[in-house]
């Protein structure tokens, strides 16, 4: 290769489909980012330029040789058999008898000759296809057109110089592979060194308490360890921050996922040929720098009212320490020598008091058991995990606490397993200190959402209640709601009662309003506001839920409530054609999916259902939140019918203190509606100003000076700012007060008076908002 090849041009972008320069490519390989194609570039011109250097080529290969010469040897022969016969014959006919013998001897002639020649010929194609070198021979052989038989004579010809060359050809092979590995040796070092920074970066951001997240929770070398510190740092991120930092950093999360949805809506718009129609005036560049870059306004975030623990549920990890010894308490991750590490709950902000000591009391229980905690990555094990649910609202004793433990017990004697779980029975009869009301159910095989191997055995799943009861009781706004360990409730009991509190105030329910609850749950939202309207129907896909949620009704004597157990994609729409008109004219829907958000079939019955004008969105996860906007908002299409909603207002809620998540509530609107609220809110405005300016009228008729002239400029200034739609309601007003106070000091007192008296009986015969400018108050 050149050495002198500049470096200048070598560190130049390299264009696809395009031979990079020979300095380029020694270039990448020093600086370790050699691609395979380079690399087989590098050693096929490494093999070139050796073989230049001693003078060989790229041999013909000796078999196409052969095969030339005997065509052309044919081709001789035939050439001579057609010539025997056809130069006699045309002979004859030509001259007889004389030109027949003419033609015979020139047919001999041809036919001695032409197979000659053409042997000749091909003798020749054979012979310097096999006078090459050792060297050209051998590189010939390597191609695949080679026969069997050629092979074999080659190595049995040439045994010594085929030995060598292969051994230089091994040579250079490993060469190149050595070269290789050694440039992904660098670039997984560099790789190494850039996670190793960015560590160091979040440690010493955490230690300025500027950064919590997982920042607290990463540490030690690239590949190392384990990815958290303690339970703590894997459960409670934020732990280490102050409250007030953590509000802080969770407001900038809710506003950094908001200001996407400008962005993601021109994405969106790229896939349109109408690009027009989602130049929309809510997102105009101008209102979103009045904003600040949001779609609409934002609300502080909502402390929570308890940060120490104000978990109702936690599911708790059974599994072996980094000392081997069993635990319960939450996954710290995977470690180099590919076992799974968990750390115990002691420490962990968000966990109660009774749940901790029911860990605890289970942790020393297992530790004596004969059969191993389950291990995700040999997939073995029998104690699984342990949910815990507790209620907060107690006062008639001591809370209650519901445990459902999980076990693998696929394969094991059902003697042996009947033992263990007598056994964890009887540890959970003493009484917890602080004291609980326990109630204890076992489940076999893999919790809801926990990830189920291909290999693990199967087994017959549910929950059997050992001790107690299958659920607790909660009391949440003065209602009562029962919970089964599957079934969805809000985890912080407290934070519950504001979200609740927010979504009644925000909903504008009345006495013959229709409430549809999507993603309903045990029915927490609907429930709580089943008493203010005439009717609530509730969707959700899980069957325990849905039967907790008609229970919770009965129980509360609430009988207007209706819950479907189906998924919301399916239902919706279902549901909605059952209402009758005047319902739907008074529906209101709350939805409060999963964190990965609405399903699109859910999106779209939603905006295809027309009287529906406004929705409140529920979100756990603000990013998957902006995902479902795009599709509210995007403009009317055959896939998205209706007309499209806009962003109003924005209220994010800490419900989960010491983490990174908060719960976000979205008000969201029709377009025509936004727009006719704003028209009318103009037009209030415009009738204050026009007010202002009478009032200055008036003020202004006591100046004993040319009245008639101030009392028509006082009436025609309050007939302008009533009148004109097209016209800026605050810009009539600015103008008709200074068409006032210029012609104030003309106006006599008594001539004033009179017509302000008559122009104030002339606006109270109309109404203050004239039907013309359409707008309505």
């Amino acid at each position: 290769l050149k050495e002198g090849a500049s470096r200048a041009d070598a560190a130049r972008p390299m264009p696809k489909k395009e031979k990079a320069s020979e300095g380029a490519i020694v270039v990448a390989e020093q600086d370790g980012k050699l691609s395979k194609k380079d690399a087989k570039t590098l050693e096929d011109r490494e093999m070139n330029e050796m073989m230049a250097a001693m003078g060989l080529q790229k041999p013909k290969h000796v078999g196409t040789a052969t095969v030339n010469g005997l065509g052309l040897a044919a081709g001789g022969i035939a050439a001579g058999a057609v010539s025997l016969v056809a130069l006699p014959y045309a002979g004859a006919k030509k001259s007889g008898v004389r030109g027949f013998l003419g033609g015979a001897v020139g047919g001999l002639a041809a036919a001695a000759a032409l197979p000659v020649a053409g042997a000749l010929a091909g003798a020749t194609q054979v012979v310097r296809g096999a006078a090459q070198t050792p060297k050209a021979i051998y590189e010939a052989s390597q191609g695949k057109t080679w026969s069997a038989s050629d092979r074999r004579w080659i190595h049995y010809s040439l045994p010594d110089e085929l030995e060598r060359l292969d051994e230089e050809e091994a040579e250079m092979k490993e060469f190149v592979a050595a070269r290789r590995r050694a440039a992904a040796a660098a670039r997984q070092a560099k790789r190494i060194e850039r996670r190793a920074a960015k560590l160091r970066e979040r440690e010493a951001a955490a230690a300025r308490g500027e950064e919590g997240g997982d920042a607290g929770g990463e540490a030690g070398e690239a590949g190392g360890a384990a990815a958290a510190r303690t339970a703590a740092d894997a459960a409670a991120p934020l732990h280490r921050l102050e409250y007030a930092a953590q509000l802080e950093q969770k407001q900038h999360f809710v506003e950094k996922a908001l200001r996407r949805l400008p962005r993601e809506m021109q994405v969106a718009a790229r896939s349109d040929t109408q690009r027009e129609r989602w130049r929309m005036p809510w997102l105009s560049q101008e209102r979103l720098n009045q904003r600040h870059g949001l779609p609409c306004p934002v609300a502080p975030v909502l402390p929570a009212a308890a940060t120490h623990g104000y978990r109702n549920k936690c599911e708790f990890t059974i599994g072996r320490d980094e000392d081997g010894s069993v635990a319960v308490g939450f996954t710290l991750g995977t470690v180099r020598e590919r076992k799974h590490v968990v750390g115990r709950a002691d420490g962990v902000p968000t966990v109660s008091a009774e749940m901790l000591a029911a860990a605890r009391r289970a942790q020393a229980v297992l530790a004596e058991s004969p059969l191993p905690p389950y291990d995700k990555v040999s997939h073995e094990g029998f104690w699984r995990a342990m949910l815990a649910r507790q209620s907060f609202a107690h006062a008639d004793g001591p809370p209650e606490l519901l445990l459902c433990v999980a076990v693998q017990a696929a394969g094991l004697p059902e003697e042996q397993v009947a033992s263990e779980l007598a056994r964890l029975r009887e540890a959970f009869v003493a009484p917890l200190d602080p004291p609980v009301r326990l109630s204890l159910a076992v489940r076999r095989g893999a919790p809801p959402g926990e990830y189920k191997h291909a290999g693990e055995p199967a087994e017959a799943e549910g929950v059997e209640t050992v001790l107690g009861r299958e659920y607790i009781e909660e009391t949440l706004l003065g209602l009562s709601f029962r919970i089964s360990p599957d079934a969805f409730f809000q985890v912080n009991t407290l934070g519950a009662e504001s979200l609740l509190t927010l979504l009644r105030a925000q909903c504008s329910l009345g006495p013959d309003s229709v409430l549809l609850d999507v993603c309903c749950g045990t029915g927490t939202i609907g429930l709580a506001m089943a008493r203010s309207v005439k009717r609530v129907m509730g969707i959700e896909s899980n069957a325990q839920a849905v039967a907790d949620a008609a229970a919770n009704a009965a129980r509360n004597g609430i009988t207007n409530a209706e819950f479907i157990c189906a998924k919301a994609e399916q239902a919706t729409r279902q549901v909605l054609e059952r209402l009758t008109p005047s319902e739907l004219d008074s529906l209101v829907a709350i939805v409060d999916p999963p964190r990965a958000g609405l399903h699109p079939d859910v999106v779209k019955a939603l905006r295809r259902c027309a009287p529906l004008r406004s929705l409140l969105f529920v979100a756990c996860h603000a990013p998957a939140f902006v995902t479902n906007a795009v599709s509210f908002c995007r403009p009317t299409s055959p896939s998205f019918a209706g007309v499209p909603f806009e962003l109003v207002q924005a209220w994010p809620i800490d419900l989960f203190p010491h983490t990174p998540h908060c719960e976000l509530v979205t008000l969201l609107e029709r377009s025509d509606l936004v727009a006719e609220r704003e028209a009318a809110q103009e037009a209030a405005q415009a009738a204050k100003q026009a007010q202002a300016v009478q009032t200055q009228a008036a003020e202004a008729a006591s100046t004993p000076t040319d009245a008639a002239e101030g009392g028509a400029v006082g009436a025609a200034a309050a007939e302008g700012a009533l009148g004109a739609p097209e016209e800026s309601a605050l810009s009539r007003a600015i103008s008709s007060a200074q068409a006032v106070v210029a012609s104030a000091a003309s106006v006599p007192a008594g001539e004033a008076e009179g017509a302000a008296h008559d122009h104030k009986q002339h606006a109270a015969q109309r109404p203050l908002l004239a039907e013309a400018d359409g707008a309505k108050v």
